[in-house]
Formats: structure tokens, C-alpha cells, sequence
């Protein structure tokens, strides 16, 4: 059955595009991406900053997740590995450029085009 999870999962990303990978608070591609309970994702940069400053709710709509998050980092699991693996293999040409301080210059496609 796991088998079969696994190529549900493999299908959902199969089309992925830029646009699903974009962090709302920088705007720059997901990197090492924390989806939360209400589905909503950040970069875990951003995630990390977004929860010093809030009541340990998503930024986007609010909902509450200092249960989760406690849960989250308590097991090791607050990155989402298996999307962020899929964002490496689909856009590496993005990571790279974010995780080397470069613009590139996916916000201006996104929003101006």
C-alpha cells in the first residue's frame, strides 16, 4: 500500500510548476519548504522568522499550529524532505540561484509577466 501512496504523492508533483514553489513571505522559490496543517508552505527560513514574530499561527490564514509545530520539531520532520527534493530535481537552476544570494529573476516572471 505504501507503494501506491508513494506514486499518489510522485503523480501530484509529477506537474508541478514555479508558481506552486514560490514562498508568499520572500517570494523567491521554496528552500527546504515547511508545509503546514493548513496545507500553506514557507521557506523554513522564513518559517522560522514568521514564528518569532506571530502567536505560532500560519501567516496566511491564521490557523494555529503550536501543537504541530511542537510535534514537527520534535521528530525531525518540520521540512518537507520529499518536496523538497522534487523542487531540487525540477528547478535546480532556482535553488541555486536563492541559496547563492543571486536574483533569478522568478518573482519578475511571476507577477509582471
Amino acid at each position: 500500500m505504501a507503494t501506491c501512496l508513494n506514486e499518489v504523492i510522485t503523480n501530484m508533483y509529477k506537474n508541478i510548476s514555479i508558481g506552486d514553489v514560490m514562498c508568499p513571505v520572500c517570494r523567491g522559490i521554496f528552500i527546504e519548504p515547511v508545509v503546514m496543517p493548513c496545507y500553506h508552505g514557507l521557506c523554513l527560513q522564513c518559517f522560522q522568522r514568521t514564528m518569532e514574530e506571530t502567536s505560532l499561527t500560519c501567516p496566511m490564514c491564521r490557523k494555529r499550529i503550536g501543537g504541530w509545530l511542537r510535534t514537527a520539531t520534535k521528530d525531525h520532520n518540520l521540512v518537507d524532505n520529499e518536496l523538497w527534493a522534487i523542487i531540487q530535481k525540477r528547478f535546480p537552476k532556482q535553488v541555486n540561484a536563492k541559496l547563492n544570494g543571486e536574483e533569478d529573476g522568478v518573482e519578475a516572471r511571476m507577477y509582471y509577466v
